[in-house]
């Protein structure tokens, strides 16, 4: 929120995102917080109503395309790890549903949707009229790996369009953006996304020797010292 508070400021700001990075999508399609989501749900609602590809998918703008030629769709980039990464989500997804409920295959139930709708995401809200009808009646649907990658896509897609820092404004002056990142951090992976060094050249990026929740632990203090060296920086540029 920071990073996206800053884009839109008209002067020169310190800005130190800490243990964030360019987008959101890759927080909910591959760290730890992918396993909090429906996947079967999510998968479900998008095959019932063609508005989710034919609609919704054009209206998406994700500069991931960027990295990539044309004949990649959305998210192609992610999708190299696809395999393992949905394994992760199915053993994490049993915490949700139960075994009779379909881990494996898209097998849910109203009662079992109704237990699971509480975490969904917005993005799996877009089409009520739809969802009512999904979620109305039992539905036992093997989905092939390439339907599966195809809401996984659509998924970071959504998350692309509302989280991307690449569709926002560069800041005035990156120089005085200091990112603070942790090496070990599974909560936030950077590798498959564009990082923020290529979207606001100049900004520095310093690595702790940590993970996500161990950063705040114990390494406030690097936290500190990057707010202390990006405020001085500005005064250093602009009031010097």
């Amino acid at each position: 929120m920071a990073s996206a508070a800053a884009t839109n400021w008209h002067k020169p700001v310190s800005l130190v995102p800490i243990l964030s990075w360019s987008t959101a999508s890759s927080i909910f399609t591959e760290g730890v917080m992918s396993g909090a989501i429906p996947w079967k749900l999510l998968q479900q609602q998008y095959f019932s109503d063609n508005s989710y590809e034919d609609e919704l998918s054009k209206l998406i703008q994700s500069p991931e395309k960027n990295r990539v030629n044309a004949a990649f769709q959305l998210g192609q980039n992610f999708s190299r790890n696809y395999p393992s990464s949905v394994i992760k989500m199915e053993e994490l997804q049993s915490q949700f549903l139960k075994p009779e409920e379909g881990v494996g295959r898209l097998h849910v139930t109203a009662a079992a949707a109704g237990r699971v709708q509480s975490q969904s995401p917005p993005a799996a809200s877009f089409h009520s009229t739809s969802v009512g009808r999904v979620l109305s009646s039992t539905v036992t649907v093997p989905l092939r790996e390439d339907q599966q990658r195809e809401v996984l896509d659509f998924m970071r897609g959504i998350m692309d369009e509302c989280t991307h820092l690449g569709n926002f404004s560069v800041p005035v002056d990156p120089g005085l953006v200091i990112i603070v990142v942790g090496k070990s951090d599974a909560y936030v992976p950077r590798d498959s996304v564009l990082s923020l060094t290529e979207l606001w050249p100049g900004a520095e990026v310093r690595y702790i020797d940590s993970g996500h929740i161990s950063a705040f632990l114990f390494k406030q203090s690097e936290f500190r010292k990057a707010i202390i060296d990006a405020f001085q920086k500005q005064t250093m540029r602009y009031y010097s």
